[in-house]
């Protein structure tokens, strides 16, 4: 019979009764600050419509229609109209994202698209993406054939032609957003 290993090299299992931590309990101990360095700030855009316009290949390559991008950085090509709001931070952009999820959630067809995941997870994963300065574009099924996209983009805070950079690069990123003209 093989000696057990000694207490040092054992693996530790959780009491019982504790609970595991959360992804982003994990993820949050190595936040990026790439968006930071990179002096970005994101466009969100969102787009609720029937899901046969999807096939519409013309007008999904105008600049002068509303409906989502082939392309996510093609959203910045389009109407600043459109930008639903401008985030200068990663949690900013996460509670955008957070309540157009909440507010589609019931309508997703099939509803397991707002459960095959934890919402730590889900939210947890999207921080750690904006943090590391990436666009996030998220899209769902909903009832009556509708679509649901959801798209963060990000931008450069010194060059952004929506009229809103000189508000973003005024604003102290350590202390919080500044206010942007969406909302």
């Amino acid at each position: 019979m093989p000696e057990p290993a000694p207490a040092d090299r054992r693996r530790s299992h959780p009491s019982p009764g504790a609970t595991a931590p959360s992804a982003y309990d994990a993820w949050r101990h190595h936040e990026p600050t790439a968006w930071r360095d990179r002096h970005l700030h994101w466009h969100a855009y969102s787009w609720r419509g029937d899901a046969n316009r999807l096939h519409d290949n013309v007008a999904r390559r105008s600049a002068a229609e509303s409906i989502v991008p082939f392309t996510l950085k093609d959203w910045l090509s389009k109407s600043d109209s459109l930008i639903r709001l401008a985030p200068t931070s990663p949690e900013e952009a996460l509670a955008w994202l957070r309540k157009q999820f909440d507010d589609c959630a019931p309508l997703m067809s099939p509803t397991r698209q707002r459960d095959f995941t934890s919402t730590d997870t889900r939210f947890g994963l999207a921080l750690y993406q904006l943090r590391c300065g990436n666009d996030l574009s998220w899209g769902f099924w909903l009832t009556n054939r509708a679509y649901q996209a959801l798209s963060l983009i990000t931008v450069d805070s010194r060059t952004c032609a929506a009229g809103h950079a000189t508000e973003v690069n005024a604003a102290d990123r350590r202390t919080g957003p500044s206010p942007a003209p969406w909302g």
